[in-house]
């Protein structure tokens, strides 16, 4: 006999999915926005930062800019708990989570945006500049 609340292997596994999908992300995060201070440090770092946010930008090309991983995060989710919602940002989802805040998605992507065009800026002068 199976209990209401008890979960099936589906939900577990789709549970497990979206878990591993938010390290990997915070992992990426952590690489694009800690790169950007190794680059300031070692400026040697320039061309990774470079690959690395090209990458992310591109990847989100073909989603309008949102990012596709954000995107599956949300899918897998909607499997075990139909009402989540995340409104396309990781960043100020996992913000407001946990630090009580109340970024909208558009303030996010605005501050994501000026961030990557430092980054990038800097990452190429730093490029041209320490050859």
């Amino acid at each position: 006999m199976r209990l209401n609340n008890a979960r099936s292997p589906d939900t577990n596994a789709y549970r497990a999915l979206a878990y591993a999908l938010v390290a990997f992300h915070f992992a990426w995060t952590l690489l694009v926005f800690g790169g950007a201070i190794a680059m300031f440090i070692y400026p040697q770092y320039a061309f990774m930062e470079i690959l690395v946010l090209s990458v992310t930008l591109l990847a989100g090309l073909p989603f309008r800019f949102a990012c596709p991983i954000t995107l599956m995060e949300r899918r897998i989710r909607r499997h075990f708990d139909p009402s989540y919602e995340n409104h396309g940002s990781f960043m100020a989802t996992y913000t407001n989570k946990m630090f009580g805040t109340h970024i909208t998605t558009k303030t996010a992507d605005i501050i994501i945006g000026i961030f990557y065009v430092i980054f990038y800026t800097y990452a190429v002068v730093a490029l041209i500049y320490y050859r």
